[in-house]
């Protein structure tokens, strides 16, 4: 699982390769805090590439949102499976972080 990141001047985009699960948690954890932290954009997360997402993953968006909050910035989730958005509904998420 990789991630590629797109300046698009207002908000930095980040598109995810690969599925959101325990086991590859870890690498893509710290790239993104890497890149939540270094950043005053605006996050958007592009799920287009991402076919699973797991309770970890979710502890790690709601992480990522807090984090921009505190900075003023916002989180949107884009191209999410049914799947996945219902996996944050079930979650409450979806009232949480903005999906589109």
């Amino acid at each position: 699982m990789d991630i590629q990141t797109v300046d698009s001047g207002q908000e930095l985009i980040i598109i995810i390769n690969g599925d959101v699960e325990m086991i590859k948690m870890k690498g893509l954890k710290e790239k993104l805090f890497d890149v939540v932290n270094e950043t005053e954009k605006n996050i958007v997360i592009d799920f287009a590439n991402v076919t699973y997402l797991d309770s970890s993953g979710i502890g790690v968006l709601i992480t990522i949102s807090k984090i921009l909050k505190e900075k003023g910035k916002t989180l949107k989730l884009i191209h999410l499976s049914e799947r996945i958005a219902r996996v944050l509904e079930l979650s409450s998420l979806a009232d949480v972080i903005e999906q589109e």
